[in-house]
């Protein structure tokens, strides 16, 4: 990193330490009714600063780096969309090019990692463009984000193998990731992601963990997500049954697969479609979600509910707060009313009804 980039990222690391300094300050003294300390980067824009926190903990598994995130940042304009994808799609095409350099010298760790690192650049990159989803630049982002993966995983050092699940008439794209090349029955985790992520995202999120721990994983994107959405337009479901149900079905067919052991995670609103999934589909061993992702929707559609007033979307771990004036372009303002709130019309479809009640 040269002098420059020192320079341009003083302001931020200042911020950063600002905020910690804050935090230990209020350990000792009596909170003050305040909004607490700025973002330590966007700090007048939380939804950037909330996508640069997602890159950020990609770093824990090789798919970003805290300096590049920093170095990237420094590019973007808060408030900026086309500034965003302008950065991190620079990013994707300079670690994809390293990642070929590398890998034609022979450096195949190297070439695994910078190839990982930009998958998830070209992920994030097309994030607040989803407002057009007819936009080039959504198009080629997802291309290359899969492209990149596939590159990587070719060189992991434990088999992750593209897979294509049957799924009423087309097929759910997704990948296995093994313990070991071995047959050995080993528990199974079904891992789903939710409104916005990917099934290479879940790789980072969640999928290499479990392999470490002795799970072999699936991963895919079901109706509504990513792959699905982008290759076949295929729209989000309220029935998610019907989608985890053929995911089981296929799972059973795999070698190595504990009947007796398969589990279900659904990540961010995954949190919400695994557990409805669960009622239905008496195969899963051990459903698990986001108990957070419950809370919201018996507080939107429990007894003495109250609808969110238009921009308001409900924090069920505190009182409800108004979202910026400029929200992300995937929000709308009909709440559950024919669709879970904040998804935008090209992940769900038109007339889409409300979900049956969940078996008492």
């Amino acid at each position: 990193m040269n002098r420059r980039h020192l320079f341009a990222l003083a302001g931020p690391l200042a911020l950063a330490a600002g905020a910690l300094a804050t935090g230990a300050q209020a350990q000792t003294q009596a909170p003050a009714p305040s909004k607490g300390p700025p973002n330590p980067l966007f700090a007048e824009d939380d939804e950037f600063w909330f996508e640069t926190v997602r890159m950020f903990g990609a770093d824990e598994y090789g798919a970003g780096s805290f300096g590049e995130v920093l170095a990237v940042s420094c590019q973007i304009k808060a408030g900026d969309y086309d500034s965003w994808y302008d950065a991190w799609n620079a990013a994707g095409e300079r670690l994809a090019k390293e990642g070929d350099g590398q890998l034609a010298r022979g450096h195949k760790v190297s070439a695994r990692d910078s190839f990982l690192r930009a998958s998830n650049a070209y992920r994030s990159s097309e994030f607040f463009l989803h407002a057009n989803p007819k936009d080039p630049r959504v198009t080629r982002a997802f291309a290359r984000q899969v492209e990149t993966y596939k590159a990587a995983i070719k060189l992991w050092p434990t088999p992750i193998e593209p897979v294509e699940i049957p799924y009423e008439g087309k097929t759910l794209p997704g990948y296995l990731h093994r313990v070991d090349g071995t047959a050995k029955k080993r528990p199974l985790l079904i891992l789903q992601t939710g409104f916005d992520g990917s099934a290479e995202e879940m790789h980072w999120s969640g999928a290499a963990a479990a392999v470490e721990r002795g799970y072999n994983v699936l991963v895919f994107d079901g109706p509504g997500q990513s792959g699905s959405l982008h290759r076949d337009g295929l729209t989000f479901r309220p029935d998610w049954e019907k989608v985890i149900t053929p995911a089981v079905d296929f799972a059973l067919k795999l070698k190595g697969v504990d009947p007796k052991k398969i589990a279900l995670m659904g990540v961010s609103m995954g949190g919400y479609l695994a557990p409805r999934a669960a009622a239905f589909e008496p195969r899963l061993a051990a459903p698990d979600r986001q108990r957070r992702r419950l809370r919201q929707r018996r507080a939107l559609s429990g007894p003495g509910a109250r609808r969110p007033a238009p921009g308001v979307p409900v924090d069920a771990e505190g009182p409800t707060r108004p979202l910026a004036a400029r929200r992300h372009p995937g929000w709308d303002d009909e709440g559950l009313a024919g669709r879970p709130l904040g998804l935008h019309p090209w992940h769900v479809g038109p007339g889409r009804e409300r979900p049956a009640r969940l078996p008492r």
